[in-house]
């Protein structure tokens, strides 16, 4: 497999893991680009890409924002550690990481 075959492959492998079409990705880039991308068709600049700015955070910085947000709303419910492992489906790291310690404020 060439390197921008298997690029490409990785690339849709993210996508498709994140829930996302590739209509889903047109706020970073055009479809037919993104297409090619996976395809191996066309390699990734920064020219080709033409991230927008609103963007940039990507797939997992959104969804770590909405799990700390989650995490913290049933932290402040009272809710244990393990409860909220259950609750959300989220990892016991993933909790830990985000779990505000007491005394620590915002």
């Amino acid at each position: 497999m060439e390197y921008l075959e298997a690029l490409g492959q990785v690339l849709r492998e993210i996508r498709v893991a994140a829930g996302l079409s590739r209509e889903g990705c047109s706020h970073v880039m055009d479809r037919d680009h993104l297409s090619k991308f996976e395809q191996g068709q066309q390699s990734i600049s920064e020219r080709s890409a033409e991230l927008n700015i609103s963007a940039i955070r990507g797939v997992r910085g959104k969804r770590a924002e909405d799990n700390r947000a989650a995490i913290r709303a049933l932290q402040s419910e009272g809710l244990a550690k393990m409860e909220i492992v259950r609750r959300l489906g989220l990892s016991r790291a993933t909790i830990d990481r985000y779990w505000l310690k007491p005394g620590v404020f915002e």
